[in-house]
């Protein structure tokens, strides 16, 4: 096994698209690392890269100690995993050993590797079946082991559980959770799944238009997003982005949300000072869906009441959609939906452009007491757990 290392790597197209630019990035050894981003960020370009399938227009490419940008891929002794593609005409033994077979591996050591894998991987007793007889799961799992049979140095897979329903990719994950638990390869993920790069990564670097936006442990992500594209691409519902202004009054620092207002606590500012700092100015604020809860009748730290426009009730708890001015904050560009809405006026030129189809906040509440559309809503803001952005630079106000 080895690390992988990307030293300033930049990848343009023959026709002048910049697929990567600048990438910087070590994985260490052993490690399961998740690439994740939007569609055409330049992610699986960049697992093409170390894999040898593309070259890299400037930059070092390195396993382990070993720079391999010249290296033909077959000689990389690196495992590829992506979709479910098998031999048709061998069964799922004959699948997993194939390689190991090319190799000259007698057949006894073969099939003891083989048989034990597919144990891990919850394929033992499919080993006499052929791809046909498979489900879809069944086919990814054989997939996997096919190409972890042989213990390469290391293992990329790009979006291997993206033709799954929900269910399957509930358990492959485990599956693949599980064998890198086991077996220690290093491992580079690539998915657009959020879901996905939380439950696998021992870190997660998100990527945003071929560039590295932030690297770091899936739960310092989450809490501590440095962009507002990595606060709101990481999380379901997406983090609510909310136009304010900070103001002062009796020397307490007020954020002047639409009709709300709501005063910062003191440990806030303390734990925050970029944000005191911007008294008088427009900012954007984060809050997550779990942010808020029901405010009790002597609530005495900031809340907000809003009106309930919709009410999504998923068992577990309700996600409520709440009417509120200047909230509903989108990055442009970031889909159709966003394109289509009004742009937002910050109070200045701000290098990043927002949208706002609906002004509306998300929160995430438990399924009791009852909540029903048309009603006033009076919550809790947890400001320990909120953000503050630049809406020019999009990045978060420590």
């Amino acid at each position: 096994m080895s690390g992988i290392a990307f030293e300033h790597v930049s990848k343009v197209f023959a026709d002048g698209t910049a697929a990567v630019v600048d990438f910087v990035l070590g994985i260490e050894d052993g490690e399961f690392c998740v690439l994740i981003g939007p569609s055409g960020c330049g992610k699986s370009t960049v697992l093409r890269l170390i894999a040898g399938l593309e070259q890299a227009t400037r930059g070092v490419l390195r396993l382990g100690d070993q720079v391999v940008n010249d290296v033909p891929p077959q000689e990389r002794d690196l495992a590829l995993v992506g979709g479910s593609a098998l031999y048709p005409h061998l069964d799922v033994a004959g699948n997993l050993g194939f390689s190991l077979k090319m190799q000259g591996e007698p057949p006894a050591q073969r099939a003891e590797r083989v048989t034990g894998l597919a144990g891990r991987l919850g394929i033992g007793g499919l080993l006499g079946r052929r791809p046909s007889q498979l489900a879809e799961g069944e086919r990814q799992r054989a997939a996997l082991g096919r190409a972890l049979v042989r213990r390469p140095r290391a293992v990329l897979m790009d979006e291997p559980l993206s033709g799954l329903d929900a269910s399957h990719r509930v358990r492959m994950r485990a599956a693949i959770a599980r064998l890198h638990r086991d077996r220690g390869t290093t491992t580079l993920y690539v998915t657009h799944d959020h879901t996905e790069a939380m439950a696998l990564g021992d870190r997660v670097a998100v990527m945003r238009q071929g560039r590295l936006e932030q690297v770091g442990e899936p739960k310092a992500l989450y809490e501590r997003p440095s962009t507002v594209f990595v606060a709101t691409f990481l999380g379901s519902p997406a983090m609510n982005l909310w136009h304010v202004r900070l103001t002062e009054h009796d020397g307490r620092v007020v954020v002047l949300a639409g009709g709300q207002r709501l005063v910062l606590p003191a440990e806030v500012l303390f734990d925050r000072r970029g944000v005191e700092e911007r008294v008088g100015e427009h900012l954007v604020l984060g809050l997550r869906p779990e942010a808020f809860s029901p405010a009790g009748p002597r609530e005495a730290g900031p809340t907000v009441q809003l009106p309930v426009t919709a009410v999504e009730d998923l068992g577990s708890h309700l996600l409520v959609h709440l009417e509120a001015e200047g909230a509903g904050m989108q990055l442009a560009g970031a889909g159709d939906a966003v394109r289509a809405g009004m742009r937002v006026d910050l109070g200045h030129d701000a290098a990043a452009v927002f949208t706002r189809p609906t002004a509306t906040l998300v929160a995430r509440l438990p399924s009791h007491p009852r909540v029903r559309p048309g009603e006033r809503l009076r919550l809790s803001v947890d400001f320990d757990r909120v953000h503050f952005f630049d809406p020019g630079t999009q990045r978060a106000l420590r």
